[in-house]
């Protein structure tokens, strides 16, 4: 693990939009920016309000 790692949040990145199949919070990051993501996607969750948000899923895991 890289050195300065403290947050993994597990996610997919494709270069196709995909069909989310559900509205369950688990498949989203945000309400707008669902797990299986774009590159587009991702990048915009370095905003640090988008960030903030993401932190406190259930799925998020914090290394100790």
């Amino acid at each position: 693990m890289p050195q300065g790692t403290d947050i993994i949040i597990p996610i997919v990145v494709s270069p196709f939009v995909e069909y989310i199949w559900s509205a369950d919070k688990t498949l989203w990051l945000t309400k707008e920016i669902p797990r299986i993501c774009t590159p587009e996607e991702l990048a915009s969750i370095t905003d640090k309000d988008i960030l903030s948000e993401i932190i406190n899923k259930p799925f998020v895991k914090y290394i100790v």
